[in-house]
């Protein structure tokens, strides 16, 4: 499975799913019938708390378009209206194929992370049953030209059926890598370290962090990139969980790099 992630800030929910068989050809999807549903973190059924529906959706429910099934993409689509009542925080999400209703298969699970203003932050799978490849991105849904700037920023990280996404079990300072986009990190550490972030990251890269030992990791900005956070923290200890996105980088030296999640001093 391959995963794609991108992220934009926007008025509206829109993520792009793109589906490919195993030689990484577009897999034309005419004729299926999707739906995308999502819950609180950890849990993964029961009421969902938003869903994006093909056909039959309420006032309430987000768009499944399939205007490009025959290229394999299909498009998920809430307005701010719609997705009012979805409050800021971690969710897991699932895409399945309900062709024949009464046996729907899921393709995909993953996480979603929406932001305090209600956009979408981060998006990824966790894990599939399908046999190709998924990539999904969260594109801007306003001009063309921005969205296909969006996609090609885009980076792929590989992903195995039924395993957690890629996680990163590293030791020492670590420099994230340019592949990293949209892996969990477990950092298992016995003695306090650094998670470098290079300057020349593109505008979208992000990923996650799980701080497993005793020792706490503090992200520091490489070259001459810079970080934010709204209180200045950038340290994470045991048990901390959060993870970091790529603001804007104008000139592809200057990442601007906004660090989220379980920190303090």
């Amino acid at each position: 499975m391959k995963v794609n992630a991108g992220l934009v800030s926007g008025v509206r929910w829109r993520l792009r799913v793109q589906f490919n068989d195993e030689a990484g050809a577009p897999l034309p999807m005419t004729g299926y019938t999707f739906r995308a549903r999502m819950w609180k973190k950890d849990l993964l059924g029961g009421t969902p708390v938003f869903e994006w529906k093909q056909s039959g959706g309420g006032a309430s429910d987000g768009t499944i378009s399939v205007a490009l099934a025959a290229q394999g993409a299909i498009d998920l689509t809430a307005t701010k209206t719609q997705h009012a009542a979805v409050t800021a925080g971690d969710y897991n999400w699932q895409l399945e194929d309900i062709t024949t209703a009464a046996d729907p298969v899921r393709l995909a699970v993953g996480r979603l992370q929406v932001g305090p203003d209600g956009t979408l932050v981060t998006a990824f799978w966790a894990q599939d049953s399908f046999d190709g490849s998924i990539a999904t991105g969260i594109v801007p849904v306003d001009g063309a030209a921005i969205a296909a700037q969006a996609a090609a920023a885009m980076l792929t990280a590989s992903l195995p059926p039924y395993v957690r996404t890629n996680a990163n079990l590293v030791s020492g300072n670590y420099t994230l890598l340019v592949g990293d986009i949209g892996k969990p990190h477990v950092f298992d550490m016995s003695s306090d370290f650094g998670i470098i972030v290079p300057a020349t990251f593109g505008e979208g890269w992000h990923m996650s962090f799980d701080i497993k030992g005793a020792g706490a990791g503090t992200f520091q900005a490489g070259g001459a990139g810079t970080l934010k956070n709204r209180w200045g923290f950038y340290k994470a200890s045991t048990d901390a969980h959060g993870g970091l996105w790529v603001r804007g980088n104008a000139d592809g030296t200057h990442a601007i790099t906004k660090v989220f999640g379980d920190l303090e001093p």
